[in-house]
């Protein structure tokens, strides 16, 4: 890792492709170092419906909002962000800079429907869960599923070592769920105020974030039908924060409708395991990844049949990326 203010460039290849990202160490905060790690992603977008643009406002909405639990083991704090078109294109001077010193951007297919996505290829409605997990290959992470989750993946080879269920790498969804029960919601009001009578009504208790409903049910005094929860206001939380109020100004025929949240804090649990931060914080350092490395490449190795004679003992329980 760089020194506070240096940055470095890394490529290489790894299991799960070629990874090439920039990583600065940016000065500690409230005690704790800060690693940014810049992502060079562009999309190409196949169908109507959505712009590359929009798509990389959606990917880094995405990365903001789960960037208070992408923590390091020792409260490190990692943030990642696209990287810029001014860092994804060489300035002209800088021509003679080798390669493996340059970024490497990776465009992305952008279609419409549901596909079984992957780092190339993903949907317009990708959700926020599906995007990191595609994101951290890019990083060098592999995929630490395996069919027996019923995830009928035809790619998915017979040995693959498995990661622990909470793990981004494994079941992603479940993962963003358990990171964001740290402000596990009692309960949401929706109020509307341009009811003269105030009127309120309760809606059935769900996550931050992860299980937030798209629809909304009709509330009687109110002027509106169903209506969809954007979303930008879906990632308007404050870091690290449990939300205490959304204010809306543009939902329906009215406005003034206020979603308010109550809030218990709990214990915060980082989407990234032991393993996947030092992967790729020192990705080169074949020491620290030692057992990630013996394990990870199993992830998309279809020559291997017999999974407990040429599995390594390290690699036969999910703890390996702990």
């Amino acid at each position: 890792m760089p020194e506070i203010g240096e940055r470095c460039v890394e490529n290489f290849e790894s299991y799960a492709g070629h990874a090439s990202y920039k990583i600065t160490q940016l000065p500690p905060q409230d005690g704790h170092p800060q690693i940014e790690i810049v992502i060079p992603m562009g999309f190409d977008i196949t169908d109507e419906g959505m712009t590359s643009h929009q798509m990389e406002q959606k990917v880094s909405a995405c990365l903001a909002y789960v960037r208070p639990y992408l923590k390091g083991p020792h409260g490190e704090q990692v943030i990642l962000r696209l990287a810029t078109a001014k860092e994804k294109k060489p300035r002209e001077f800088l021509f003679f800079i080798s390669e493996n010193k340059r970024l490497h951007p990776k465009f992305v297919e952008v279609v419409k429907g549901t596909i079984r996505e992957d780092s190339a290829k993903y949907s317009q409605s990708t959700v926020c869960s599906t995007i990191l997990h595609e994101v951290l290959h890019l990083l060098g992470l592999v995929d630490e599923y395996n069919n027996n989750d019923k995830v009928l993946d035809p790619t998915c080879p017979k040995c693959r070592v498995k990661g622990p269920r909470d793990s981004i790498m494994n079941q992603s969804a479940e993962a963003l769920e358990k990171a964001l029960a740290h402000c596990l919601v009692e309960k949401f009001v929706l109020s509307c105020t341009d009811d003269p009578k105030n009127h309120t009504k309760e809606i059935a208790a769900f996550y931050k974030g992860a299980n937030t409903p798209s629809k909304l049910p009709t509330l009687s005094g109110c002027k509106f039908e169903k209506s969809s929860i954007p979303d930008e206001i879906r990632a308007a939380s404050p870091e690290g924060e449990c939300v205490s109020r959304y204010e809306i100004s543009t939902w329906g025929d009215h406005g003034g409708v206020t979603l308010l949240s109550v809030s218990t804090p709990q214990p915060q649990q980082s989407l990234l395991k032991r393993a996947h931060f030092n992967k790729i914080v020192y990705p080169h350092c074949d020491l620290i990844n030692a057992t990630y490395n013996n394990c990870a490449r199993f992830a998309y190795d279809h020559k291997i049949v017999d999974c407990v004679k040429d599995i390594p003992k390290e690699c036969q329980s999910t703890d390996w990326v702990e």
